[in-house]
This record gives structure tokens, sequence and C-alpha cells, in this order.
């Protein structure tokens, strides 16, 4: 249960844009080369980008 509430932030990131793109945008940030997505899909907007990112990384602080 702590380990769903610790990685919550990240999962309701994930759904603030049409699938697959946020999975894409995370999977990048944490080091997997999946690529960019393919018309008619789009990247992530910028703002999506920098909140996705900075939830990863405090995911990730709390991991370490």
């Amino acid at each position: 249960r702590e380990m769903f509430f610790e990685a919550l932030p990240v999962m309701n990131m994930l759904f603030n844009d049409v699938n697959p793109m946020p999975v894409k945008k995370a999977m990048s940030a944490i080091g997997f080369d999946c690529g960019e997505c393919r018309l008619p899909l789009v990247n992530v907007a910028k703002e999506l980008d920098l909140k996705l990112s900075t939830a990863i990384s405090e995911y990730m602080q709390r991991k370490i």
C-alpha cells in the first residue's frame, strides 16, 4: 500500500494526456529509448512534460 501511494503521483500524470504519449515520455525519462510518437499523435505538451519529469524524479529520489 505504501508503494502504491508513493507511485500514485506518477501514475496520475500518465493519464493527463492521450495514451501512449505520456507513457513514452516517462519511459524516455527513466532511460528507455522508445522514440517519438508517430502521427497523428504528437509529443506531450511542455507543461505536462515538466510535471511528468518532476513527478518521476521525485519518485526516483525516494527510491534511492
